[in-house]
């Protein structure tokens, strides 16, 4: 079994949980969450799936009513994948966030949300539904 840190290559990694298939690992060095083994294209497309990557939604906007139950199940999710000791001490960083769902869920569980994507229509989204500024 790889436990192998993603980010630093640290071989000192601690088991958390197993997550289906998944097992779960914080590594010593860095402190990220990795998994093993690494999901599947098809995988990744079903945990991330949201409005802008169904077929025949691309483009359009979610309202705030099905936008809410998809925060509500992502919300689920993440407290079945991570332990959360002290939320005010814990970052949440969504790179390729997509509509911003992840975020969103985090930043309701109390973490320090962090939201990246290049596409600018969802940044709007992720904006509107955390009450931002561009």
């Amino acid at each position: 079994m790889r436990k192998t840190c993603n980010i630093c290559n640290n071989e000192k990694a601690a088991h958390l949980m197993n997550q289906g298939k998944f097992d779960i690992f914080s590594c010593k060095n860095c402190d990220s969450l990795f998994t093993n083994p690494l999901p599947s294209d098809d995988e990744i497309y079903k945990f991330y799936q949201g409005f802008k990557y169904s077929e025949g939604m691309s483009g359009q906007y979610i309202d705030d009513t099905k936008y809410k139950k998809l925060v509500d199940k992502k919300i689920k999710t993440l407290k079945s994948l991570f332990m959360f000791d002290d939320l005010n001490q814990d970052n949440f960083l969504d790179f390729g966030a997509g509509n911003g769902v992840c975020t969103v869920a985090a930043s309701q569980l109390g973490l320090s949300s962090y939201y990246y994507d290049i596409d600018s229509e969802l940044t709007q989204i992720i904006n509107h539904h955390l009450e931002l500024n561009d």
